[in-house]
Order: structure tokens, then sequence, then C-alpha cells
């Protein structure tokens, strides 16, 4: 994982921090803090948010395909 993965995660998902941490339920400033490098999230939070985004985009795709 690269060192600013969060920001990376976010900006693939077109979401602002405040959107990202209301989707997450997570507050505003611990994801700023995780991007500016102040802190940094446990392994398994990247992770999760990557599958949680991939299980999304397909459920979409998925739905789209039923219309």
């Amino acid at each position: 994982m690269t060192d600013n993965i969060i920001k990376s995660i976010r900006e693939a998902t077109q979401l602002t921090q405040a959107e990202l941490a209301e989707r997450f339920n997570i507050p505003v400033k611990t994801i700023q803090s995780w991007e500016s490098g102040i802190r940094k999230p446990a392994d398994y939070i990247p992770e999760m948010m990557i599958k949680i985004c991939q299980l999304e985009s397909e459920l979409a795709l998925l739905r789209r395909g039923r219309e």
C-alpha cells in the first residue's frame, strides 16, 4: 500500500473527506490526520475500504443490468 492510500481511495471514489468519513462512519479529523501523515490507519482499514468500494461498484453494475 502506498503512504497515502486513504487519499488515493478517496480520490478514486471521487469523495470529499467529509463524504468518505460519513460513508465509513469515521470522524473527518481522523481522515484528515491519515491523509496528512499525522496518523496511520491500521492496515486492515484501507483494505476494508477498497473491498467495500469494489462490492458497491459490482452491485451497481448488477442493478443496472437488471433495468
